[in-house]
């Protein structure tokens, strides 16, 4: 029967969909999912891909920026004038009536302070007289009568020549039968036994190098057109000897300093070309730091191939564990941070940021007038300083300028604070507030300065020396460098005249040392040699300003 029924086509109910419909429509959303996942992964990792980009953009912005900074503070440096002082500003002041504004230099009707003679200079008298052939008068021919009076006049004169000595040293024997060697008088006192030139020759190699930055071969060239004829070898040599005559003197020194109650400390490079001449040693760096530590009594130098804060600890440090060091004033350089001491930190290097920060970013007013703020608020404090300083016996004073160097202080902090910084401000804002403990620590004892000045400058003889000579090409020249500058800074800084002191004390050194008697304690006889209590024994040596 079932046979027989005829079939039907099925009708499509309302609501419902026909198989084929239903497969293609579970296709299609399966398509369509991969497709949206696809589509959802390739615009996350478009949106990445430019998130990354325009921070790119940012970065290479902010470096463009920081480039063509640094490229306007290099520029300034080479092209600009080399010096740290503020611009003063032209005050119009209202004048009298008649009255003619002062200009700069010597005032009209001024007399002036006259011609300063120095009459502490050897004197030689010269004695001028007119030719007996024109010793009378060009119209009566009758001759001139000599008054008993002359004028005299000055001049100041130089004599630059190399003299050679023939001692002749007178022998003897004796008249009894007691027996013995030809007797020969003594020979002058030398610095090296048998040596052809003289102490005071030694002595005048060892200033015109160390003192007046005149490389060796510069001075054989000039005693060459004074006619002496001298190796450069020769004067290294002799240079190098006489180290070790000057170096217990410089030990010393150093133990000395490390009791100091404050001392500056700066460094700076050093070639020392050792290296270059031994080939086991060609993995080594010539470049080398040259410390500077200089306190109220001594000026001391060290040479040393590293930067970090074992080499104070070695040379200064007391106690087991060489912890034990004086106050530096210092500029923000890690190492002193890591000794563990008091550190006040230089005002000068904080005024540079501001300074630098102004030939940065000169396009930018605001950023110039805020580091200019912060400049003339230091200006202010160092004025105040000074006042201070000067009213120290009067507690009353002092306190009044303290305060008011406080009140300075706080608002170079409100500067600091602002919300509108931009990235190099916050970093100088960010420094200030991380030194600020350092930087202000001069309030504690009116005897701390404001700045690391004294270091800088006595860096400055050292400095020429390197650019005039390259640095040195061994390490006993690199050592003695350091001795040679170290004694002759601190004969400076007492007014002591470094020639007569080195003369002084290497005579005594050759009579010690160099006979037969025992040589006497160190103690003894090198604390008469430091330059401060030379000062005091030995007047006559002092510089005559």
């Amino acid at each position: 029967m079932a046979e027989l029924l005829t079939p039907v086509e099925e009708v499509p109910v309302a609501g419902s969909e026909p198989p084929f419909f239903k497969a293609t429509h579970r296709y299609e959303d399966n398509d369509f999912r991969l497709l949206y996942e696809r589509e959802y992964h390739a615009h996350k990792e478009t949106r990445r891909k430019l998130d990354a980009a325009e921070a790119d953009i940012v970065y290479l912005k902010q470096r463009v920026e920081r480039l063509e900074a640094d490229n306007a503070y290099l520029r300034k440096l080479l092209f600009s004038k080399k010096t740290e002082k503020h611009r003063k500003i032209a005050i119009e002041v209202e004048l009298p009536a008649g009255a003619e504004p002062r200009t700069h230099g010597a005032q009209k009707g001024h007399k002036g302070h006259g011609r300063k003679i120095p009459f502490h200079l050897p004197t030689q008298d010269h004695r001028h007289s007119i030719h007996p052939e024109e010793c009378r008068c060009s119209l009566c021919g009758l001759p001139f009568e000599e008054l008993n009076s002359e004028e005299i006049s000055y001049e100041v004169t130089i004599q630059v020549q190399y003299i050679l000595f023939r001692h002749r040293r007178k022998k003897y024997r004796k008249t009894c039968r007691c027996g013995g060697p030809i007797i020969v008088s003594p020979g002058p006192l030398k610095l090296f036994e048998k040596g052809m030139y003289s102490m005071d020759f030694w002595i005048q190699v060892l200033l015109d190098k160390y003192a007046y930055g005149m490389p060796l071969e510069r001075q054989v060239k000039k005693m060459a057109s004074e006619g002496l004829e001298v190796s450069p070898g020769v004067l290294t040599a002799g240079l190098l000897r006489s180290a070790p005559y000057l170096k217990p003197l410089y030990e010393l020194m150093i133990e000395q300093i490390a009791f100091e109650k404050l001392v500056h400390a700066d460094e700076t490079r050093w070639q020392n070309w050792a290296c270059a001449y031994e080939a086991e040693r060609k993995e080594e760096k010539s470049l080398q730091w040259l410390w500077g530590l200089f306190s109220n009594r001594f000026h001391v130098f060290v040479i040393d191939p590293s930067r970090g804060a074992k080499v104070i600890k070695n040379r200064l440090g007391q106690g087991e564990q060489k912890t034990i060091v004086p106050n530096f004033v210092c500029d923000r350089y890690k190492a002193y941070q890591a000794l563990g001491t008091s550190l006040y930190y230089c005002w000068a290097h904080v005024r540079r940021d501001f300074l630098k920060l102004q030939i940065q970013y000169r396009g930018e007013e605001a950023v110039v007038g805020w580091a200019q703020k912060e400049i003339d608020l230091i200006g202010e404090m160092y004025a105040l300083n000074r006042l201070r300083v000067k009213h120290r016996d009067n507690k009353a004073v002092f306190e009044s300028y303290e305060n008011q160097i406080r009140e300075v202080l706080g608002k170079m902090q409100d500067l600091m604070k602002q919300d509108d910084l931009k990235p190099a401000q916050k970093a100088l804002a960010k420094s200030m507030a991380f030194h600020w403990d350092g930087l202000v620590r001069f309030l504690e004892d009116p005897d701390v300065p404001l700045d690391n000045n004294l270091a800088e400058r006595e860096l400055r003889t050292p400095v020429v020396g390197r650019k005039n000579f390259y640095g040195t090409h061994s390490d006993r020249a690199t050592e003695s460098t350091a001795i040679f500058y170290s004694i002759i800074s601190t004969c400076k800084q007492h007014g002591v005249s470094p020639q007569k002191f080195l003369k002084r004390y290497l005579t005594t050194y050759v009579k010690l040392f160099k006979s037969r008697a025992a040589p006497p304690v160190r103690n003894d006889w090198l604390k008469a040699f430091l330059p401060h209590e030379y000062a005091k024994l030995h007047p006559e040596d002092l510089v005559t300003a």
